[in-house]
């Protein structure tokens, strides 16, 4: 969810609306390191301009923005901290779907999780047979109640997914390893 609200941010201020980030929704698959974060600009709610997505140069520089949001504001605290207030924020949306699909008893609310999908083909085979990745899931009143699929993504999002799972595939190695160590 930190990604998407980066995502939604910087998707508004590029497109001259800073104040309507909040109704940009913007999936980001993958994972949470800088080459595994996929924001799918194509399949942007509000869709973003055409002049943004077919300039090869603007669109790598929000994807670039995106990914490395975090750094950015490491370094602007000087390392003395972290984008805490954005991840607050993130962690609120997330957990305000939860209590509003469990207290309202409704489904059909749509976020991004970073998830086990081995047992999920429709997923797993667009991800290579990655075990966990960041995909869109719908939640109900009894958590997740289905993984969605990715959608279509353009030739340029095809390319960042190759590169995407080349690294998560690492990413996810050590992580197991670690757990195992404990």
């Amino acid at each position: 969810t930190l990604d998407v609200v980066r995502a939604s941010t910087f998707a508004a201020e590029v497109s001259g609306s800073p104040e309507k980030a909040h109704q940009y929704k913007i999936p980001v698959i993958g994972g949470h390191s800088v080459v595994t974060i996929l924001p799918l600009l194509s399949q942007s709610q509000p869709a973003l301009p055409s002049s943004l997505l077919s300039d090869k140069t603007k669109r790598k520089a929000l994807v670039h923005q995106i990914q490395f949001g975090g750094d950015e504001v490491v370094q602007a605290k000087d390392g003395a901290g972290s984008a805490t207030l954005s991840m607050a924020y993130a962690g609120f949306r997330f957990a305000q779907s939860l209590i509003r699909t469990k207290w309202l008893n409704r489904s059909g609310v749509v976020e991004m999780a970073y998830i086990y999908i081995a047992n999920n083909e429709h997923v797993s085979t667009a991800t290579k047979g990655l075990k966990y990745f960041s995909v869109p899931v719908e939640l109900g009143p009894d958590g997740i109640q289905k993984l969605l699929p990715i959608g279509n993504i353009d030739d340029h999002e095809k390319e960042m997914l190759k590169a995407c799972i080349g690294e998560l595939k690492g990413n996810i190695s050590k992580g197991v390893d670690f757990v195992n160590k404990l």
